[in-house]
């Protein structure tokens, strides 16, 4: 498709494995809530606080990974190439989405309508296992981090030679 909706401010919960894995095993060990004394369950949240925006995400890659030929575009544009890119084939990783995104950008969602969750019981525990949470910051660094640890496991986000450097990357076929 060769675009990305330039107003699409949904948040990308982005969580690094090492913190996801830390979680899942120290919520495992402590018992029931953060200071490991109470008998009532708690529910251990992983989600990020301070999720990046679909579009700055979208934004990053061009800039970082220089996907120079992914157009920002508006949001009614982006969905009209969507439904042509999906007319004609079920292969398109956003086609059974489509229903999802309205025809025009008066009925999309903007990053405030979509709901945070109380993760202070997952800090408490990391907080009480002594893990910091300093590296928990979504910046130029983790993200190369992140998709630099996803391009070498499956390939699938490659960086452009100099001679490939307007090459498209297809957000379709994730």
């Amino acid at each position: 498709m060769g675009a990305a909706p330039a107003s699409l401010d949904w948040p990308v919960d982005m969580n690094p494995a090492d913190y996801v894995a830390a979680v899942l095993v120290q919520s495992s060990f402590i018992g029931f809530g953060n200071d490991g004394n109470s008998t009532i369950p708690h529910a251990y949240h992983i989600y990020h606080p301070n999720p990046i925006a679909l579009n700055d995400l979208f934004r990053w890659l061009i800039q970082t990974y220089k996907y120079n030929t992914l157009e920002m575009v508006s949001y009614n544009d982006w969905r009209s190439r969507l439904e042509v890119a999906c007319s004609n084939t079920n292969e398109n990783a956003l086609f059974p989405l489509l229903p999802i995104f309205p025809r025009d950008d008066g009925g999309v969602p903007t990053s405030a309508d979509y709901p945070t969750f109380d993760c202070s019981q997952t800090f408490g525990i990391l907080h009480t296992c002594n893990i910091p949470l300093d590296w928990y910051v979504i910046d130029d660094a983790s993200l190369t981090h992140m998709f630099d640890s996803s391009r070498n496991v499956d390939d699938e986000f490659p960086i452009p030679s100099e001679e490939e450097e307007g090459m498209m990357f297809e957000f379709d076929r994730v």
